[in-house]
């Protein structure tokens, strides 16, 4: 098995990411990781899946979401050409004195599972 991420150009109506979700759930695929945000376009959102599965799952993800209305364009995002991060938001408890040590914004080298790529301290 292997990630595939797929970005996928829609119409900006409601219930796009519902029937997009839908189609995940009615043919039992995995989605891995979603995003969606509009686009510079108003009309246009932007969403990025990360699915898994072997070559003739992904496949088949690729046809059937080419076949709803609402997908404008989907792209299969090689992972040597594709950089993936992952973000965490942490909720942290501190009085004033304590909050200060934790202002601080720091990035750690990790290697994504998904990418196989390093990314480096910034």
């Amino acid at each position: 098995m292997r990630s595939q991420v797929f970005s996928l150009l829609v119409d900006n109506n409601s219930g796009v990411l519902s029937r997009i979700s839908g189609l995940f759930s009615r043919r039992g695929y995995s989605i891995d990781s979603i995003t969606a945000g509009m686009t510079a376009d108003p009309r246009f959102t932007r969403i990025t899946i990360v699915s898994s599965g072997d070559e003739q799952i992904l496949s088949q993800i690729e046809k059937q979401l080419r076949k709803l209305e609402d997908v404008v364009d989907i792209k299969a995002l090689k992972a040597e050409e594709s950089v993936c991060r992952e973000l965490i938001m942490v909720k942290l408890r501190a009085n004033a004195a304590q909050r200060g040590d934790h202002l601080g914004c720091r990035y750690f080298q990790s290697k994504d599972r998904r990418c196989g790529r390093r990314l480096s301290d910034h």
